[in-house]
């Protein structure tokens, strides 16, 4: 689950999810999550 606070807001058809990035060293992620329903995260 992501945080509220550290996450951004974004709208793809009607529906409302949040996302954040990370990155380290020679890393950079973005994690996905449902707004509403939390649970399933897209790693990416």
């Amino acid at each position: 689950m992501l945080p509220k606070k550290r996450s951004r807001r974004v709208i793809i058809d009607g529906a409302v999810y949040r996302w954040r990035e990370s990155h380290g060293h020679r890393t950079f992620e973005v994690r996905v999550e449902l707004f509403d329903e939390p649970g399933q995260l897209l790693f990416a």
